[in-house]
């Protein structure tokens, strides 16, 4: 069975181990659980755990924060995230309360567990530039310190403002706008803000658009994009496929909410510096010449060590193809000059709008490839499509021609089977 992540549970309650089971699993993320302190430490070296998960108000007072002591001060234990539930732990990255809803555990999973698949693909592209001759440096660890954190709110609530500027208490700096328009104007013109805060969430045609049109700008992206809602109000439902990426309910703590913004803010940190390394695996030896995608050749080498990483630890691998439709057309109209031309900004945007652990390379002809590690099939086909939504509504700039030129993508996706070769897998997805 594959998985997108592995989780230590730490309970001494076997009902409560079994319901975050029952949510991990329901989530694709297997787990693997303890009711000691000494038994979690064991776990977490010898099995390779992505995310600790502590109930910090069961067992002994204080027990979260000594084994959250203990995993922080080992080498091999330090870098994984801990996560406390239902009490407070020093040095624990993020805290749940203890009736906390199924969607605020998703969020800090999402983030955790995609910055570890960031770092351990990133150790594989560099193993595979190597074999091109081609050294990069060596990967840092995330920072754990995080200061001057700029937050756009958007949004004519107040009620948040006050309190946001107290919790950050000068490690930040905060800019309000009123409605999305300005926003947006505003986020185009700087490139350094950290996270979007929505204070006004709700199904209106404005929040609405905003939302729409910040991810379908290829800058703005990924942009941490978290907003408010008022207990007991339904709005997770349709949250995420409007690219929201944490929803933060009402009334919120200090301690909640700067563990939740700065764990989006770290993740954005952390993908920025891991974008740059990988930037350094692109030379000429592993690029393709005409879109500085990676190469064929580089693409199937590094599938394999892909495949074999997701078959040892049993993990989802998904791997699409996405194709211009009738570039001979487009040749034909414009010329040979003009299709190069497509294809090379068609790949700059692709690059742009993939995750920093995605591989984006130069199949053949109109075709690039896409390996999306640790993602499975249906995840990872709702990704493409908005990626090639954006490239759709993206206005090309080509000679011989007046008019902005826009493409239409076909895109397939397969996942990992028994057999697993890469070119498998890559026939697969184009047959799809």
């Amino acid at each position: 069975m594959t998985a997108s992540g592995r989780v230590l549970i730490v309970d001494r309650d076997p009902v409560a181990r079994s319901r975050l089971d029952h949510i991990l699993t329901g989530r694709g993320i297997a787990s693997v659980q303890a009711d000691t302190v000494d038994q979690a430490i064991a776990l977490a070296g010898a099995d390779g755990a992505d995310i600790v998960i502590i109930n910090g108000d069961s067992g002994a007072t204080g027990e979260a924060e000594r084994l959250t002591r203990r995993l922080k001060s080992q080498t091999g234990t330090a870098p994984i995230p801990v996560i406390v539930i239902g009490g407070e732990a020093n040095g624990a990255d993020s805290v749940l309360p203890h009736a906390f809803k199924d969607s605020e555990l998703h969020a800090r999973l999402d983030v955790f567990l995609r910055l570890n698949t960031m770092r351990e693909e990133l150790l594989r592209r560099s193993a595979s530039a190597r074999k091109f001759g081609v050294e990069t440096p060596p990967v840092a660890s995330p920072s754990s310190k995080i200061d001057d954190v700029r937050v756009l709110i958007v949004g004519k609530d107040n009620r948040d403002r006050g309190a946001i500027d107290a919790m950050l208490n000068g490690q930040g700096r905060l800019t309000s706008v009123d409605d999305g328009a300005d926003a947006l104007t505003l986020l185009r013109s700087e490139s350094e803000f950290d996270a979007v805060v929505l204070t006004a969430p709700g199904e209106t045609p404005a929040n609405q658009r905003f939302c729409s049109d910040l991810r379908s700008d290829s800058r703005l992206f990924h942009i941490p994009l978290l907003t408010f809602v008022d207990r007991g109000a339904d709005l997770d439902s349709s949250a995420r496929t409007r690219g929201i990426s944490d929803v933060i309910d009402r009334p919120w703590t200090a301690t909640e909410f700067r563990n939740r913004l700065l764990s989006a803010v770290r993740q954005q940190r952390y993908r920025l510096v891991l974008k740059n390394l990988f930037r350094a695996s692109r030379q000429p030896a592993t690029t393709d010449a005409l879109t500085n995608a990676y190469s064929h050749g580089f693409l199937f080498e590094h599938l394999g060590l892909q495949i074999d990483h997701a078959k040892r630890y049993g993990r989802n691998l998904t791997v699409a193809v996405l194709g211009i439709v009738d570039l001979a057309g487009l040749n034909r109209l414009y010329g040979y000059v003009a299709g190069d031309r497509a294809l090379r900004q068609v790949g700059a945007m692709m690059n742009r709008l993939v995750r920093g652990e995605d591989l984006v390379a130069r199949y053949s002809g109109s075709r690039f490839c896409i390996a999306l590690p640790d993602t499975a099939p249906e995840l990872g086909f709702c990704a493409l499509h908005r990626v090639a939504s954006v490239v759709e509504q993206s206005e090309l700039a080509l000679p011989d021609s007046d008019q902005p030129v826009r493409v239409r993508l076909a895109v397939g996706a397969a996942g990992l089977s028994r057999i697993g070769s890469p070119a498998s897998i890559v026939e697969r997805a184009i047959s799809a």
